[in-house]
């Protein structure tokens, strides 16, 4: 059975590559998202994995750039029509957009007073 656009299951989320293969709109958020980041130290995007509380000493200056990143991300993210919120809007199933559509509407009445 081939997945269709919007279907629940049509990438993997491990998998990156699919995403980007599927919707040349996340490849555009994605590319935006890689050079916002090359402006800042690599230091800032350290991961630990595993179990544990593992502390990284930041400094102040180091945490006021974190945050500088998280604010302009935010802005990519929530760009009015941008290249993610096409991508998200394009991987959705066409029942989950008619239902958000009539969310967004509200409740229709059919007796004007």
């Amino acid at each position: 059975m081939s997945r269709q656009k919007g279907d629940k299951q049509d990438f993997s989320i491990q998998d990156e590559e699919s995403i980007k293969e599927k919707y040349p709109d996340y490849e555009k958020y994605w590319i935006k998202k890689q050079e916002l980041k090359s402006q800042y130290p690599s230091k800032l995007f350290f991961n630990t994995t595993g179990a544990g509380n593992h502390k990284i000493p930041y400094s102040e200056e180091e945490r006021m750039l974190h945050k500088e990143y998280l604010s302009k991300l935010a802005d990519l993210i929530f760009e009015k029509d941008g290249d993610y919120q096409r991508f998200t809007w394009e991987m959705m199933s066409e029942f989950d957009k008619l239902q958000m559509e009539r969310t967004a509407r509200g409740r229709t009445r059919k007796y004007e007073y």
